[in-house]
Protein backbone atom coordinates (compact mmCIF):
# COMPACT_ATOMS: atom_id res chain seq x y z
CA UNK A 1 0.00 0.00 0.00
CA UNK A 2 2.96 2.34 0.71
CA UNK A 3 4.21 2.20 -2.52
CA UNK A 4 0.67 2.81 -4.06
CA UNK A 5 0.78 5.84 -2.17
CA UNK A 6 3.69 7.35 -2.79
CA UNK A 7 3.55 6.48 -6.35
CA UNK A 8 0.29 8.54 -6.52
CA UNK A 9 2.35 10.80 -5.06
CA UNK A 10 4.82 11.28 -6.93
CA UNK A 11 2.32 10.95 -10.25
CA UNK A 12 0.21 13.90 -9.02
CA UNK A 13 3.49 15.68 -8.61
CA UNK A 14 4.66 15.26 -11.86
CA UNK A 15 1.41 16.05 -13.79
CA UNK A 16 1.56 19.17 -11.70
CA UNK A 17 5.51 19.71 -12.83
CA UNK A 18 4.22 19.18 -16.81
CA UNK A 19 1.80 21.75 -16.24
CA UNK A 20 3.58 24.67 -14.78
CA UNK A 21 6.31 23.70 -17.42
CA UNK A 22 3.47 24.05 -19.78
CA UNK A 23 2.11 27.12 -18.91
CA UNK A 24 6.00 28.69 -18.23
CA UNK A 25 6.35 28.03 -22.11
CA UNK A 26 3.60 30.03 -23.20
CA UNK A 27 5.58 33.00 -21.01
CA UNK A 28 8.55 32.09 -23.21
CA UNK A 29 6.93 32.28 -26.08
CA UNK A 30 5.60 36.08 -25.79
CA UNK A 31 9.64 36.83 -26.43
CA UNK A 32 8.84 36.16 -29.99
CA UNK A 33 5.20 36.89 -30.93
CA UNK A 34 2.58 39.56 -30.40
CA UNK A 35 -0.17 39.91 -28.39
CA UNK A 36 -2.55 39.69 -31.31
CA UNK A 37 -1.05 36.22 -32.12
CA UNK A 38 -1.70 34.87 -28.43
CA UNK A 39 -5.66 36.66 -29.23
CA UNK A 40 -5.63 34.77 -31.70
CA UNK A 41 -5.03 31.71 -30.54
CA UNK A 42 -7.21 32.39 -27.34
CA UNK A 43 -10.41 32.48 -29.55
CA UNK A 44 -9.40 29.54 -31.69
CA UNK A 45 -9.34 27.50 -28.84
CA UNK A 46 -11.74 28.57 -26.25
CA UNK A 47 -14.50 28.13 -29.05
CA UNK A 48 -13.62 24.61 -29.53
CA UNK A 49 -13.31 24.13 -25.45
CA UNK A 50 -16.79 22.62 -25.86
CA UNK A 51 -15.29 19.29 -27.74
CA UNK A 52 -11.44 19.17 -26.58
CA UNK A 53 -12.72 19.01 -22.58
CA UNK A 54 -15.71 16.15 -23.72
CA UNK A 55 -13.31 13.98 -24.90
CA UNK A 56 -13.23 10.47 -24.38
CA UNK A 57 -17.39 11.10 -23.12
CA UNK A 58 -15.90 9.87 -19.41
CA UNK A 59 -14.94 6.17 -20.74
CA UNK A 60 -11.16 6.85 -19.41
CA UNK A 61 -12.85 7.52 -15.95
CA UNK A 62 -15.41 4.60 -15.95
CA UNK A 63 -12.07 2.33 -16.55
CA UNK A 64 -10.27 3.98 -13.80
CA UNK A 65 -12.98 3.74 -11.41
CA UNK A 66 -13.19 -0.18 -12.62
CA UNK A 67 -16.92 0.38 -14.12
CA UNK A 68 -15.68 -0.71 -17.11
CA UNK A 69 -12.54 -3.79 -17.50
CA UNK A 70 -11.99 -4.21 -20.77
CA UNK A 71 -9.09 -2.06 -22.19
CA UNK A 72 -9.74 -2.74 -25.83
CA UNK A 73 -13.28 -2.18 -25.62
CA UNK A 74 -12.13 1.12 -24.17
CA UNK A 75 -9.91 1.78 -27.25
CA UNK A 76 -12.80 0.89 -29.62
CA UNK A 77 -15.12 3.16 -27.74
CA UNK A 78 -13.01 6.12 -27.17
CA UNK A 79 -11.92 6.29 -31.26
CA UNK A 80 -15.11 6.28 -32.37
CA UNK A 81 -16.70 9.21 -30.07
CA UNK A 82 -13.33 10.99 -30.63
CA UNK A 83 -14.08 11.02 -34.58
CA UNK A 84 -17.64 12.20 -34.14
CA UNK A 85 -16.04 14.69 -31.83
CA UNK A 86 -13.32 15.48 -34.31
CA UNK A 87 -15.96 16.05 -37.19
CA UNK A 88 -18.45 18.30 -35.40
CA UNK A 89 -15.19 20.66 -34.28
CA UNK A 90 -13.76 20.67 -37.62
CA UNK A 91 -17.16 21.89 -38.45
CA UNK A 92 -16.72 25.01 -36.46
CA UNK A 93 -13.29 25.21 -37.88
CA UNK A 94 -14.78 25.61 -41.03
CA UNK A 95 -16.82 28.25 -39.63
CA UNK A 96 -14.07 29.99 -38.24
CA UNK A 97 -11.99 30.25 -41.60
CA UNK A 98 -15.39 32.72 -42.45
CA UNK A 99 -15.08 34.88 -39.39
CA UNK A 100 -11.42 34.40 -37.96
CA UNK A 101 -9.47 34.43 -41.49
CA UNK A 102 -7.41 31.70 -42.56
CA UNK A 103 -4.69 31.97 -39.88
CA UNK A 104 -7.51 31.51 -37.07
CA UNK A 105 -9.43 28.74 -39.44
CA UNK A 106 -5.85 26.81 -39.49
CA UNK A 107 -5.63 26.99 -35.75
CA UNK A 108 -9.24 25.60 -35.41
CA UNK A 109 -8.38 22.47 -37.58
CA UNK A 110 -5.32 22.29 -36.06
CA UNK A 111 -6.91 22.25 -32.47
CA UNK A 112 -10.31 19.70 -33.74
CA UNK A 113 -7.10 17.14 -34.90
CA UNK A 114 -5.75 17.39 -31.63
CA UNK A 115 -9.31 16.00 -29.90
CA UNK A 116 -8.39 11.70 -31.03
CA UNK A 117 -4.82 12.26 -29.83
CA UNK A 118 -5.56 14.01 -26.57
CA UNK A 119 -8.34 11.00 -26.52
CA UNK A 120 -5.59 8.80 -27.26
CA UNK A 121 -2.83 9.57 -24.87
CA UNK A 122 -5.67 9.73 -22.21
CA UNK A 123 -6.45 5.98 -22.42
CA UNK A 124 -2.85 5.01 -22.55
CA UNK A 125 -2.49 7.67 -19.45
CA UNK A 126 -4.85 4.92 -18.00
CA UNK A 127 -3.07 2.03 -18.59
CA UNK A 128 -0.09 3.05 -17.16
CA UNK A 129 -2.19 4.12 -13.96
CA UNK A 130 -3.76 0.26 -13.91
CA UNK A 131 -0.36 -1.11 -14.08
CA UNK A 132 0.69 1.43 -11.76
CA UNK A 133 3.81 2.48 -14.16
CA UNK A 134 3.92 6.13 -12.53
CA UNK A 135 7.29 6.34 -13.38
CA UNK A 136 6.90 5.83 -16.90
CA UNK A 137 4.04 8.66 -17.32
CA UNK A 138 5.64 11.10 -14.97
CA UNK A 139 9.21 10.57 -17.72
CA UNK A 140 6.26 10.43 -20.48
CA UNK A 141 4.58 14.26 -19.82
CA UNK A 142 8.07 15.05 -19.03
CA UNK A 143 10.03 14.38 -22.46
CA UNK A 144 7.02 15.65 -24.25
CA UNK A 145 6.36 18.91 -22.06
CA UNK A 146 10.06 19.59 -23.26
CA UNK A 147 9.99 19.06 -27.15
CA UNK A 148 6.77 20.90 -27.40
CA UNK A 149 8.89 23.82 -25.58
CA UNK A 150 11.76 23.42 -27.88
CA UNK A 151 9.50 23.12 -31.15
CA UNK A 152 7.50 25.79 -29.61
CA UNK A 153 10.37 28.19 -30.00
CA UNK A 154 11.73 27.01 -32.55
CA UNK A 155 8.37 27.36 -34.29
CA UNK A 156 8.05 30.95 -32.62
CA UNK A 157 11.30 32.14 -33.48
CA UNK A 158 10.77 31.02 -37.72
CA UNK A 159 7.16 31.48 -38.49
CA UNK A 160 6.45 34.65 -35.78
CA UNK A 161 2.85 33.31 -35.97
CA UNK A 162 0.41 31.13 -33.68
CA UNK A 163 1.24 28.37 -35.15
CA UNK A 164 3.74 28.37 -33.04
CA UNK A 165 1.21 27.57 -29.70
CA UNK A 166 -0.87 24.81 -31.90
CA UNK A 167 1.79 22.54 -33.60
CA UNK A 168 3.50 22.00 -30.68
CA UNK A 169 0.65 20.75 -29.10
CA UNK A 170 -0.31 17.69 -31.56
CA UNK A 171 3.40 16.79 -31.14
CA UNK A 172 2.81 16.73 -27.16
CA UNK A 173 0.06 14.43 -27.65
CA UNK A 174 1.93 12.13 -29.73
CA UNK A 175 4.97 12.17 -27.97
CA UNK A 176 3.37 10.65 -25.20
CA UNK A 177 1.45 7.70 -27.36
CA UNK A 178 4.66 7.02 -28.96
CA UNK A 179 6.19 6.59 -24.93
CA UNK A 180 2.74 4.98 -23.83
CA UNK A 181 1.74 2.31 -26.77
CA UNK A 182 3.75 -0.23 -25.44
CA UNK A 183 1.62 -0.24 -22.12
CA UNK A 184 -0.95 -2.23 -23.85
CA UNK A 185 0.50 -5.23 -24.55
CA UNK A 186 1.27 -5.20 -20.77
CA UNK A 187 -3.16 -4.90 -19.57
CA UNK A 188 -4.90 -8.47 -18.76
CA UNK A 189 -8.42 -8.48 -20.60
CA UNK A 190 -10.55 -10.32 -18.50
CA UNK A 191 -12.34 -13.51 -19.37
CA UNK A 192 -15.78 -11.97 -18.97
CA UNK A 193 -16.00 -8.26 -19.91
CA UNK A 194 -18.13 -6.43 -17.97
CA UNK A 195 -21.24 -4.44 -18.57
CA UNK A 196 -19.76 -1.11 -20.28
CA UNK A 197 -20.63 2.23 -18.28
CA UNK A 198 -24.44 3.71 -19.07
CA UNK A 199 -24.78 6.55 -20.99
CA UNK A 200 -26.38 8.26 -18.01
CA UNK A 201 -23.15 7.49 -16.25
CA UNK A 202 -21.01 8.82 -19.07
CA UNK A 203 -22.96 11.94 -19.43
CA UNK A 204 -22.46 12.93 -16.46
CA UNK A 205 -18.73 12.21 -16.50
CA UNK A 206 -18.68 14.40 -19.43
CA UNK A 207 -20.53 16.90 -18.06
CA UNK A 208 -18.15 17.40 -14.61
CA UNK A 209 -15.04 18.22 -17.06
CA UNK A 210 -16.79 20.16 -18.98
CA UNK A 211 -17.93 22.09 -15.80
CA UNK A 212 -14.85 21.90 -14.61
CA UNK A 213 -12.85 23.23 -17.87
CA UNK A 214 -15.69 26.35 -18.62
CA UNK A 215 -14.83 28.81 -16.36
CA UNK A 216 -11.27 29.26 -17.58
CA UNK A 217 -11.84 29.62 -20.86
CA UNK A 218 -15.64 31.22 -21.11
CA UNK A 219 -14.02 34.71 -20.78
CA UNK A 220 -11.79 34.30 -23.64
CA UNK A 221 -14.75 32.92 -25.40
CA UNK A 222 -17.02 35.52 -24.73
CA UNK A 223 -14.15 38.66 -24.95
CA UNK A 224 -13.17 37.44 -28.60
CA UNK A 225 -16.55 39.43 -29.41
CA UNK A 226 -16.57 42.43 -27.59
CA UNK A 227 -12.48 43.38 -27.72
CA UNK A 228 -9.83 43.46 -30.19
CA UNK A 229 -7.22 40.23 -30.77
CA UNK A 230 -4.54 42.24 -29.01
CA UNK A 231 -6.56 43.31 -26.06
CA UNK A 232 -7.58 39.40 -26.11
CA UNK A 233 -3.70 38.38 -26.08
CA UNK A 234 -2.62 40.49 -23.20
CA UNK A 235 -5.51 38.91 -21.24
CA UNK A 236 -4.76 35.46 -22.13
CA UNK A 237 -1.37 35.88 -21.36
CA UNK A 238 -1.65 37.62 -18.24
CA UNK A 239 -3.84 34.54 -16.90
CA UNK A 240 -1.62 31.91 -17.89
CA UNK A 241 0.72 32.84 -14.91
CA UNK A 242 -1.94 32.36 -12.01
CA UNK A 243 -3.38 29.63 -14.13
CA UNK A 244 0.31 28.00 -14.00
CA UNK A 245 0.77 28.32 -10.31
CA UNK A 246 -2.26 27.08 -9.51
CA UNK A 247 -1.74 23.79 -11.72
CA UNK A 248 0.84 23.86 -10.52
CA UNK A 249 -0.15 23.22 -6.94
CA UNK A 250 -4.21 22.42 -7.77
CA UNK A 251 -3.76 18.69 -8.62
CA UNK A 252 -1.16 17.25 -5.82
CA UNK A 253 -3.11 19.35 -2.99
CA UNK A 254 -6.71 17.99 -4.31
CA UNK A 255 -5.21 14.56 -3.98
CA UNK A 256 -3.48 15.06 -0.92
CA UNK A 257 -6.67 16.81 0.58
CA UNK A 258 -9.06 14.02 -0.51
CA UNK A 259 -6.40 11.49 0.87
CA UNK A 260 -6.54 13.07 4.12
CA UNK A 261 -10.57 13.67 4.47
CA UNK A 262 -10.74 10.16 4.03
CA UNK A 263 -9.06 9.62 7.24
CA UNK A 264 -11.25 11.84 9.34
CA UNK A 265 -14.72 11.59 9.55
CA UNK A 266 -18.10 14.10 11.21
CA UNK A 267 -16.17 16.97 13.24
CA UNK A 268 -12.92 15.83 12.22
CA UNK A 269 -13.12 16.36 8.92
CA UNK A 270 -14.50 20.35 8.68
CA UNK A 271 -12.22 21.05 11.13
CA UNK A 272 -9.52 19.87 9.05
CA UNK A 273 -10.63 21.20 5.97
CA UNK A 274 -10.70 24.79 8.04
CA UNK A 275 -7.34 24.31 9.15
CA UNK A 276 -5.86 23.36 5.86
CA UNK A 277 -7.91 26.15 4.48
CA UNK A 278 -6.14 28.78 6.94
CA UNK A 279 -2.88 27.59 6.09
CA UNK A 280 -3.25 27.69 2.71
CA UNK A 281 -4.77 31.50 2.17
CA UNK A 282 -1.55 32.87 4.51
CA UNK A 283 1.25 30.59 2.79
CA UNK A 284 -0.35 31.43 -0.70
CA UNK A 285 -0.59 35.29 0.14
CA UNK A 286 2.64 35.61 1.67
CA UNK A 287 4.29 33.69 -1.53
CA UNK A 288 1.94 35.95 -4.12
CA UNK A 289 2.98 39.01 -2.57
CA UNK A 290 7.07 38.09 -2.90
CA UNK A 291 6.25 36.85 -6.96
CA UNK A 292 4.15 40.17 -7.28
CA UNK A 293 7.24 42.16 -6.07
CA UNK A 294 9.07 40.31 -8.85
CA UNK A 295 7.07 40.71 -11.55
CA UNK A 296 6.91 44.62 -10.73
CA UNK A 297 10.59 45.09 -10.17
CA UNK A 298 11.05 43.22 -13.65
CA UNK A 299 8.16 45.25 -15.38
CA UNK A 300 10.47 47.70 -17.23
CA UNK A 301 12.52 44.88 -19.12
CA UNK A 302 9.36 43.59 -20.75
CA UNK A 303 9.03 43.67 -24.16
CA UNK A 304 7.03 46.93 -24.70
CA UNK A 305 3.97 44.90 -26.43
CA UNK A 306 3.24 43.40 -23.47
CA UNK A 307 3.90 45.76 -20.52
CA UNK A 308 0.60 46.44 -20.33
CA UNK A 309 -0.34 42.70 -19.47
CA UNK A 310 1.86 43.35 -16.00
CA UNK A 311 -0.41 45.12 -14.13
CA UNK A 312 -3.26 42.87 -15.22
CA UNK A 313 -1.17 39.67 -14.24
CA UNK A 314 -0.30 41.44 -10.82
CA UNK A 315 -4.38 41.73 -10.32
CA UNK A 316 -5.03 37.95 -11.13
CA UNK A 317 -2.55 36.93 -8.73
CA UNK A 318 -4.10 38.51 -5.93
CA UNK A 319 -6.68 35.85 -6.23
CA UNK A 320 -4.81 32.56 -6.15
CA UNK A 321 -5.17 32.76 -1.83
CA UNK A 322 -9.33 32.22 -2.41
CA UNK A 323 -8.59 30.16 -5.90
CA UNK A 324 -6.25 27.51 -4.11
CA UNK A 325 -8.69 27.18 -1.35
CA UNK A 326 -10.80 25.45 -3.67
CA UNK A 327 -9.41 21.93 -4.37
CA UNK A 328 -9.84 22.06 -0.19
CA UNK A 329 -13.12 22.53 -0.73
CA UNK A 330 -13.61 19.93 -3.98
CA UNK A 331 -11.66 17.44 -1.49
CA UNK A 332 -14.27 17.92 1.34
CA UNK A 333 -17.39 18.05 -1.20
CA UNK A 334 -16.32 14.57 -2.90
CA UNK A 335 -15.75 12.89 1.06
CA UNK A 336 -18.97 13.78 1.86
CA UNK A 337 -20.26 12.99 -1.48
CA UNK A 338 -21.76 16.14 -2.54
CA UNK A 339 -20.63 15.71 -6.03
CA UNK A 340 -23.82 17.90 -7.17
CA UNK A 341 -22.67 20.65 -4.79
CA UNK A 342 -19.49 20.70 -6.71
CA UNK A 343 -21.15 21.46 -10.26
CA UNK A 344 -23.29 23.99 -9.39
CA UNK A 345 -20.72 25.76 -8.05
CA UNK A 346 -18.48 25.77 -10.74
CA UNK A 347 -21.58 26.25 -13.35
CA UNK A 348 -22.42 29.49 -11.63
CA UNK A 349 -19.03 30.67 -11.54
CA UNK A 350 -19.11 30.28 -15.65
CA UNK A 351 -22.06 32.06 -15.79
CA UNK A 352 -20.61 34.91 -13.93
CA UNK A 353 -17.41 34.75 -15.79
CA UNK A 354 -18.75 35.07 -19.23
CA UNK A 355 -20.82 38.31 -18.13
CA UNK A 356 -18.10 40.19 -16.19
CA UNK A 357 -15.62 39.51 -19.67
CA UNK A 358 -18.63 41.01 -21.61
CA UNK A 359 -17.14 44.17 -19.25
CA UNK A 360 -14.53 44.62 -21.56
CA UNK A 361 -16.24 46.22 -24.29
CA UNK A 362 -16.71 49.11 -21.84
CA UNK A 363 -13.90 49.29 -19.55
CA UNK A 364 -10.19 48.80 -20.15
CA UNK A 365 -8.46 45.59 -19.09
CA UNK A 366 -6.96 46.26 -15.76
CA UNK A 367 -10.40 47.69 -14.99
CA UNK A 368 -11.71 44.42 -15.87
CA UNK A 369 -9.32 42.21 -13.90
CA UNK A 370 -10.04 44.26 -10.87
CA UNK A 371 -13.44 43.18 -11.48
CA UNK A 372 -13.04 39.53 -12.06
CA UNK A 373 -10.68 39.26 -8.99
CA UNK A 374 -13.17 41.02 -7.27
CA UNK A 375 -15.75 38.58 -8.49
CA UNK A 376 -13.39 35.33 -7.33
CA UNK A 377 -13.03 36.40 -4.32
CA UNK A 378 -16.64 37.20 -3.42
CA UNK A 379 -17.68 34.07 -5.14
CA UNK A 380 -14.82 31.53 -3.37
CA UNK A 381 -16.35 33.23 0.03
CA UNK A 382 -19.36 32.62 -0.37
CA UNK A 383 -18.60 28.85 -1.30
CA UNK A 384 -16.18 28.12 1.29
CA UNK A 385 -18.95 30.04 4.00
CA UNK A 386 -21.50 27.22 2.38
CA UNK A 387 -19.26 23.88 2.43
CA UNK A 388 -17.29 25.12 5.85
CA UNK A 389 -20.63 26.75 7.93
CA UNK A 390 -20.39 23.60 10.21
CA UNK A 391 -17.11 24.87 11.36
CA UNK A 392 -18.30 27.72 12.43
CA UNK A 393 -19.29 31.42 11.63
CA UNK A 394 -16.88 32.96 13.66
CA UNK A 395 -13.73 30.97 12.26
CA UNK A 396 -15.03 31.25 8.87
CA UNK A 397 -15.71 35.03 8.90
CA UNK A 398 -12.18 35.27 10.27
CA UNK A 399 -10.71 33.47 7.36
CA UNK A 400 -12.63 35.02 4.51
CA UNK A 401 -11.47 38.29 6.37
CA UNK A 402 -8.35 37.62 6.01
CA UNK A 403 -8.27 36.46 2.61
CA UNK A 404 -10.30 39.70 1.61
CA UNK A 405 -7.08 42.16 3.39
CA UNK A 406 -4.44 39.69 1.48
CA UNK A 407 -6.09 40.48 -1.84
CA UNK A 408 -7.10 43.80 -1.46
CA UNK A 409 -3.58 44.85 -0.92
CA UNK A 410 -2.43 42.61 -3.79
CA UNK A 411 -4.42 44.04 -6.16
CA UNK A 412 -3.58 47.50 -5.05
CA UNK A 413 -0.12 46.98 -5.68
CA UNK A 414 -1.21 47.12 -8.92
CA UNK A 415 -2.59 50.65 -9.59
CA UNK A 416 0.54 52.31 -8.17
CA UNK A 417 3.13 53.25 -10.57
CA UNK A 418 7.11 52.94 -8.95
CA UNK A 419 7.99 51.87 -5.75
CA UNK A 420 5.26 52.66 -4.06
CA UNK A 421 3.70 49.25 -5.30
CA UNK A 422 6.14 47.72 -3.16
CA UNK A 423 4.28 49.17 0.44
CA UNK A 424 0.98 47.46 -0.22
CA UNK A 425 3.08 44.25 -1.27
CA UNK A 426 5.33 44.56 1.86
CA UNK A 427 1.96 45.04 3.84
CA UNK A 428 0.36 41.65 2.67
CA UNK A 429 3.42 39.77 2.99
CA UNK A 430 3.48 41.27 6.57
CA UNK A 431 -0.13 40.69 7.28
CA UNK A 432 0.22 36.93 5.96
CA UNK A 433 3.06 36.54 8.05
CA UNK A 434 1.44 37.76 10.99
CA UNK A 435 -1.73 35.31 10.18
CA UNK A 436 0.94 32.49 9.95
CA UNK A 437 2.27 33.16 12.81
CA UNK A 438 -1.24 33.20 14.90
CA UNK A 439 -1.46 29.58 13.29
CA UNK A 440 1.52 28.09 14.00
CA UNK A 441 1.25 29.28 17.66
CA UNK A 442 -2.17 27.86 18.36
CA UNK A 443 -1.10 24.52 16.62
CA UNK A 444 2.12 24.40 18.72
CA UNK A 445 -0.27 25.27 21.86
CA UNK A 446 -2.36 22.40 20.90
CA UNK A 447 0.40 20.27 20.64
CA UNK A 448 1.65 20.88 24.15
CA UNK A 449 -1.89 20.67 25.17
CA UNK A 450 -2.02 16.65 23.81
CA UNK A 451 1.34 15.58 25.07
CA UNK A 452 0.07 17.02 28.81
CA UNK A 453 -3.47 15.19 28.31
CA UNK A 454 -1.22 11.62 26.63
CA UNK A 455 1.15 12.14 30.14
CA UNK A 456 -1.45 12.03 32.11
Amino acid sequence: MGGVLRGAVSLSIGTAAVRGLSAASQLVLAIWLLPAEFGLWAASLSSLTFFTSIANFGEVNGYLSGRSTSFSRLVRATRRQNAVLTAAALVVAVVLFFASGVEGGVLAVLIALSIPLQGEADVFYAAGVKLRAYTKLVMAQLLAATLKLLLGVGLAIWLESALALAIPTLAYYLVQIVCLRDLRRRIAEPSLESEPATPRERFAWAVNSLVMTLPLQIGFFVAQFVTDKETLGLYYLAFQLSLGISGLLAVPLARVALSAFGEESGRGRVTLAVKLSQILGSVVALAVSMLGAVVIVLGPFVPTDWRAAVPVAVVMLASLPIRLIAPVLEGYQQSNKQWWQSTVFNAVETVASALIALTLAQVDLITFALFLTAWRLAFGVIRMSVVLRSGGWLTVSLLATSIAISTALLSASALIDGMYALVFLAAAAIQALAWLSVLLGRAFSERIGWRKRKAR
